[in-house]
């Protein structure tokens, strides 16, 4: 992924990154059992949401 973001465009590249967050539930959910907590949810909206803005903001 680090190379990745040598050679891509950021704003273009980091959708993808964010996919470890999806999977990461998703994985514990199905092994673990775990409940996803709503502060889960609204730290990672939070996370996505200031980094999507600060990609789109250098990308200009």
């Amino acid at each position: 992924m680090n190379l990745a973001f040598e050679k891509g465009e950021l704003a273009l590249l980091l959708p993808f990154d964010f996919l470890r967050l999806i999977w990461s539930v998703l994985i514990g959910y199905a092994i673990f059992a775990e409940e996803p907590q709503i502060t889960l949810w609204i730290g990672g909206g939070l996370i996505i949401s200031s980094t999507s803005y600060i990609a789109w903001r250098e990308s200009k």
